[in-house]
């Protein structure tokens, strides 16, 4: 399966933010798996998504994140919790009220 760890560091990988609600001993998991990934093309095959392993966060909120692979298309991306992107900001207060 292609890696996206393998891509140079001057393109961003695929992310997707989904709401995260608490799991099994308080572990933070995704609400809900997304529809399809971020991979997808329209007109594309079913995604089969499944969780592949969670990773401590390197950089901003200390909140486990989920890399989910999808089958399909044989590639992973990470789901953030909602409000926050790979480099750990949450949105500021601006962005979230020009946002509406």
């Amino acid at each position: 399966m292609p890696s996206d760890h393998a891509l140079p560091t001057s393109r961003l990988r695929p992310f997707a933010t989904v709401a995260y609600v608490a799991g099994a001993a308080a572990a933070l998991v995704p609400a809900v798996m997304p529809p399809s990934c971020v991979h997808a093309a329209k007109g594309d095959p079913a995604c089969v998504l499944v969780v592949h392993h969670t990773r401590e966060r390197k950089a901003g909120p200390q909140i486990p994140v989920t890399v989910t692979q999808c089958r399909t298309h044989r590639r992973a991306f990470t789901l953030y919790p909602l409000g926050q992107s790979r480099t750990g900001a949450w949105p500021s207060r601006r962005s979230r009220s020009t946002a509406r």
